[in-house]
């Protein structure tokens, strides 16, 4: 049940308009590369910006998503579920 949730968000939320977002993408920063150059352990954390406000609220959305899927496969896990 999970991993068709899972599977079925994912397909769902990362395929929409992809071209789109690429289109209208102003600026990618890669943070944790500039940390790691400083020797900071970072784990990728990047800031993508947009000239339309539509497609920064799809990606909000999509993180949303991401988010409740890694808390669900993990509560999961911590039931013994998996």
């Amino acid at each position: 049940m999970v991993s068709q949730l899972h599977n079925y968000r994912r397909k769902n939320c990362l395929t929409t308009s992809t071209k789109r977002k690429k289109r209208n993408l102003v600026a990618h920063l890669p943070l944790y590369k500039e940390l790691q150059s400083m020797g900071v352990d970072a784990k990728p954390v990047e800031i993508f910006q947009f000239c339309d406000a539509r497609i920064a609220y799809e990606m909000m959305e999509q993180a949303i998503l991401v988010r409740d899927n890694v808390r669900e496969i993990m509560e999961a896990g911590a039931s013994g579920d998996l």
